[in-house]
């Protein structure tokens, strides 16, 4: 094999992998020039979305042991 062959070294489905995977880079569609500030948008809003579920989701778990402890619910261990 030449020195410029790209498959130097690699078997018969190695090569056809690497061929078939120079095609799709080299047919890959450009960004559009809004896609990055569109993710960057979509990025901000999602976390402020995730930190209030997460921040609602804590203080639900606080509001059901708190009533837990009041109450009384839970079953303490019999001393023998």
């Amino acid at each position: 094999m030449s020195d410029t062959d790209p498959t130097d070294g690699l078997n018969p489905s190695e090569a056809r992998v690497r061929t078939l995977l120079e095609q799709l880079t080299a047919g890959a569609p450009r960004a559009s020039e809004s896609l990055t500030p569109r993710v960057i948008r979509t990025a901000r809003w999602q976390f402020v979305v995730r930190r209030l579920l997460r921040n609602t989701g804590a203080l639900a778990g606080s509001l059901v042991i708190g009533a837990d402890l009041l109450l009384g619910l839970r079953r303490r261990p019999r001393k023998p």
